[in-house]
């Protein structure tokens, strides 16, 4: 994994938390909801998450809004589908150990929580550094490796998006008559940017790529996603594991974190 996004990084200041509610709302810690303040260690509960999905194909929370995805967060409890074949113990225990709502106790609290873990023990790091490690998965180059309906989440789940305002514009004063031919060429180009320029909403811009390549990923050209249609947010329900035997999904709960 190479980072490339840093649009939400922080400066971290020894002996001071983060108060900030930055972030997809899905990923946030337990304590980014809380408002008390958090460290670096927000974030490993947001590998975790991943680690959830990429062993579930799902998320271990979800909800229509922000404020029952929230409380969902807040109370920690996800739900460890058995499917077939099983999960590991040694794997249920490490995605646990991310998810846990103490931060203090959550693994990647410490370097050495992380590295000695029983499920990634067994990864030498230091050839992983160096880049000498061949990847399990190489995704394809030639086609889209994600489903771009999920890029929608944040549009349906946020209540209070950010929105540009509108902001306040001086009329612009009339030539004088004994204006400079530079100024006479500054009202020119000023007033063709007037007449020709129109706005760019990047939202637009986002939700049409969005919408093209949901069109390829289904081999259905007529398909389409209207945000108006789906009150609720998009989530990877859809793809549940398959139960052991056929018979009615049963879950797996560990025993409460100690807090």
């Amino acid at each position: 994994v190479h980072l490339t996004d840093f649009n939400v990084a922080s400066d971290i200041v020894p002996g001071r938390v983060l108060t900030s509610k930055s972030g997809t709302l899905a990923y946030l810690a337990p304590e980014v909801y809380s408002g008390k303040g958090y460290t670096v260690c927000a974030d490993w509960w947001s590998l975790g998450v991943l680690f959830y999905e990429c062993i579930y194909n799902k998320r271990p929370f979800d909800g229509s809004s922000e404020s029952t995805l929230s409380q969902q967060i807040q109370n920690s409890s996800p739900r460890y589908p058995v499917t077939q074949p099983p999960v590991s113990l040694t794997c249920l225990y490490s995605i646990r150990a991310a998810l846990d709502p103490n931060p203090r106790t959550r693994m990647g609290s410490t370097w050495e929580s992380f590295i000695y873990n029983d499920f990634f023990k067994a990864i030498d790091f230091n050839l992983l550094e160096q880049k000498r490690i061949e990847p399990i998965f190489i995704p394809s180059s030639d086609k889209t490796n994600f489903d771009a309906t999920y890029d929608l989440e944040e549009l349906l789940l946020e209540e209070a998006p950010l929105e540009a305002r509108a902001r306040r514009q001086k009329p612009r004063e009339r030539l004088k008559e004994d204006a400079t031919d530079q100024e006479i060429r500054e009202d020119e180009l000023y007033r063709m940017i007037e007449k020709d320029f129109r706005p760019f909403d990047y939202t637009v811009a986002a939700y049409k790529k969005i919408t093209e390549a949901s069109r390829s990923l289904n081999g259905d050209p007529q398909s389409d996603i209207q945000p108006n249609n789906h009150p609720q947010a998009l989530t990877t329900d859809e793809a549940t594991p398959i139960p052991a035997g056929g018979t009615v999904q049963q879950t797996f709960r560990p025993l409460p974190a100690e807090t």
